[in-house]
C-alpha cells in the first residue's frame, strides 16, 4: 500500500528528531515542497511552523506555545543552529535546514504546476501589493488569489470575520502567514482548522521577497550568523529576541539532551 502524506511526515519527525521540546520533521527542501503541494491539491487542511533556536527558547517557557507545535502538521528547523544541533547528536535522519524564504519560493514554483492557489496575509499592503508583483513576475503562472494586510496584534471579531470570508471566498488552498513570531504560529493554527488550507508562518519572507529588506549574505547563512546580520538590521526591535533567546535556547536544547540520555 502507498504510504499517504501524513504517514511520511510523521516518520520524518520521529522524538529523536526533537530540538528542545520542540519535534522537528527531517525533510529536504524539496521534500517539505512536495508534502505540502501535495496535501494543498487534495485540499487537506495543515499547519506549518518554521521554528528557529526563538521559537525553541519561546517553546520553553510558554506552554501554550509549545502545545501548538507539538500539536502541528508540519514543524521544520529554519535556523542553522537546530541543523547542528542534529548533526553532533548524529542523528539519523538529520535534521536539514529548511528557510522560510526558500520554502515560499520552492512551493510557489512547484504549485504552478497543479495550479495551486495563494493566499498571502499580513504586513502592510503596500508591502503584500509589491510581495505579489515579484511573485508573479518570478514564477510565472503562479496563482495569487487573495491579499490581506494585517498588523502583528490582537483583532477583534468583526475584524477577524472580514479577513476569513476574503479568505475563503477567494478558495485558497495555501495561506501565507507574515506576522512574526508568536502571532502567525497562532494564526496558522486558527486558519488551517477554520479554513481547511495549508497555512505557513514565514516570518520576515514576505519582506525579504517585497525587497524591504536586504537578506544576509550567503557567508553568514552558511555559517549560522543569519540572526546576527537580522540583530544588526533591527537592534532595537531584535535585541532581546536573539540575544536572551539565544541563552535560553542553548539551556533549553542542553535541557533536553539530559532527559534523553
Amino acid at each position: 500500500m502507498t504510504e499517504d502524506i501524513d504517514g511520511r511526515i510523521a516518520r520524518h519527525s520521529a522524538a529523536f528528531n526533537s530540538v528542545g521540546r520542540v519535534p522537528l520533521a527531517a525533510l529536504t527542501l524539496e521534500q517539505a515542497s512536495s508534502a505540502i503541494v501535495e496535501a494543498a491539491s487534495q485540499g487537506k487542511p495543515g499547519d506549518v511552523h518554521l521554528v528557529n533556536a526563538y521559537c525553541v527558547a519561546l517553546a520553553e517557557k510558554s506552554d501554550p506555545y509549545r502545545e501548538r507545535l507539538v500539536g502541528s502538521w508540519l514543524n521544520l528547523p529554519d535556523g542553522r543552529p537546530l541543523q547542528w544541533v542534529s548533526k553532533v547528536r548524529k542523528d539519523r535522519p538529520a535534521l536539514s535546514q529548511v528557510r522560510g524564504r526558500d520554502l515560499m519560493d520552492r512551493v510557489l514554483a512547484d504549485g504552478v504546476e497543479v495550479g495551486l492557489r495563494h493566499f498571502l496575509l499580513g504586513s502592510t499592503e503596500e508591502t503584500l501589493t509589491r510581495l505579489q508583483a515579484e511573485v508573479e513576475r518570478v514564477h510565472q503562472g503562479v496563482r495569487i488569489v487573495g491579499i490581506q494586510p494585517r498588523a502583528p496584534r490582537e483583532i477583534d471579531l468583526k475584524e477577524r470575520e472580514r479577513h476569513l470570508e476574503a479568505i475563503r471566498q477567494s478558495d485558497a488552498q495555501v495561506i501565507w502567514i507574515g506576522l512574526g513570531t508568536p502571532a502567525q504560529d497562532e494564526e496558522a493554527v486558527a486558519l488551517a482548522s477554520s479554513i481547511g488550507a495549508v497555512c505557513i508562518g514565514v516570518g520576515a519572507a514576505f519582506d525579504f521577497i517585497a525587497g524591504n529588506q536586504a537578506e544576509a549574505p550567503g557567508w553568514m547563512r552558511a555559517s549560522g550568523l543569519e540572526w546576527l546580520h537580522r540583530l544588526l538590521s533591527e537592534p532595537r526591535r531584535l535585541w532581546r529576541r536573539y540575544l536572551i533567546g539565544n541563552l535560553t535556547f542553548i539551556k533549553s536544547v542542553a535541557a533536553n539532551w539530559r532527559r534523553s540520555s
